[in-house]
């Protein structure tokens, strides 16, 4: 159910990130009109932005990536998904894909 969550709020990791930027837009935009073939498990992550700016706070982000996605037409293969997301969105987001399981579950039993 997590790893449903990261597919539909996350974006896909630069092959190479920098502290700067991380997200491949591209790659992103492609996964939305595509499917995932394969994936591995759902990893709880962090990484640092913006070192050497002038920004004071924290620079350590949390998030939770999927390792080795592969989209279904291949072009996609062996990428990484993350999501940057607070704890509490995150539960929301689980809770509801659950919800939404067990109502597509119950409709299917009563036709």
């Amino acid at each position: 159910m997590l790893a449903r969550v990261v597919f539909k709020m996350g974006s896909v990791v630069l092959p190479e990130p920098s502290i700067y930027m991380w997200e491949d837009y591209e790659a992103s935009s492609h996964l939305r009109v595509c499917e995932i073939y394969t994936h591995g498990r759902p990893i709880e992550t962090t990484w640092s932005e913006f070192v050497s700016t002038f920004y004071e706070g924290d620079l350590t982000v949390h998030g939770i990536d999927v390792p080795d996605v592969t989209c279904l037409c291949g072009q996609l293969e062996k990428r990484t998904l993350r999501l940057q997301s607070t704890v509490h969105e995150v539960a929301e987001a689980v809770f509801a894909e659950l919800y939404e399981a067990t109502r597509t579950t119950e409709d299917d039993e009563r036709r």
